[in-house]
């Protein structure tokens, strides 16, 4: 059988399983179900052993993307309880930024900070929404700016805070060019 034959063969048999797919009742596809996530011991090492590797790299600029990638493949692995998600994820947003890729970097910060604020870490996630925001400005992202900015602001008034985190997380470089964008209509 020639190349050309068998790229041909190739292309009628993948072809004829989605029309047969595609055929199928769709009785029969509604009950496929996927598997749970489930967050395992191996996977968890697997993101300790990501984070050591990125930190690893911290001292090589031209290794920051790689670092950061590490980060947030590592924080994907983690369960969602698990702090360490959210801080890779974070540090991925700073090194992204190093590395001059404001997009990635805003992705990552603002993923972080997502992931802060839904176990109740108010300060860190506050934190995280103002680099968020100054990175989607940078990248030039409007309506993400506007959303990271009453994110931060939100997480800024929180009565969880004490009067001495509200204070430092107003007082940081960058909350009040973010603040005055939340008031935007």
């Amino acid at each position: 059988m020639s190349p050309m034959t068998k790229h041909t063969a190739s292309i009628t048999l993948v072809a004829a399983a989605l029309s047969a797919a595609l055929a199928a009742p769709a009785a029969v596809q509604a009950q496929s179900t996927l598997a749970p996530v489930t967050i395992t011991a191996s996977q968890t090492a697997e993101a300790n052993s990501l984070d050591e590797r990125a930190v690893a790299l911290y001292s090589k600029p031209g290794k920051w993307r790689k670092a950061a990638w590490m980060h947030e493949e590592a924080a994907d692995r983690r369960a969602i309880t698990d702090a360490r998600a959210y801080h890779s994820l974070i540090m991925a947003g700073h090194l992204y930024y190093a590395a001059r890729d404001n997009g990635l970097a805003f992705e990552a910060m603002a993923r972080g900070a997502e992931r802060a604020a839904q176990i109740g870490d108010v300060v860190t996630a506050a934190n995280a929404y103002v680099d968020a925001g100054l990175m989607a400005a940078e990248a030039n992202r409007g309506d993400e700016i506007l959303e990271m900015a009453r994110h931060a602001v939100a997480l800024a008034n929180s009565p969880l805070l004490s009067d001495e985190q509200r204070a430092a997380i107003v007082k940081r470089v960058g909350y009040s060019e973010v603040a005055a964008l939340a008031d935007a209509p």
